[in-house]
């Protein structure tokens, strides 16, 4: 997870990448970042942490082309499953 993941939109797609997936809490404008993936040829994706709740996709969920509801919270490698998230 990121800060301002529009800083990496950019070099991401300049990378090769197909998917751009980043949080909803992690920039202001949730809308603008999913067509900025868009518009330079990569899949629009969201990634909500355990603990955020769905309506910070709902308004957007149209402008995404995937949704990721981790069971886990970022940042840990080998996190144990959190118990009640399903």
């Amino acid at each position: 997870m990121v800060v301002e993941p529009e800083h990496y939109i950019e070099p991401f797609a300049a990378a090769g990448a197909s998917v751009f997936t980043f949080h909803p809490e992690a920039t202001v404008h949730v809308q603008r970042q999913l067509e900025a993936v868009k518009q330079r040829g990569m899949l629009a994706g969201l990634a909500l942490n355990p603990g955020t709740p769905l309506t910070y996709a709902e308004e957007v969920i149209g402008d995404s082309d995937l949704l990721l509801v981790m069971t886990v919270n970022p940042g840990f490698g080998r996190a144990e499953l959190l118990a009640g998230v399903q």
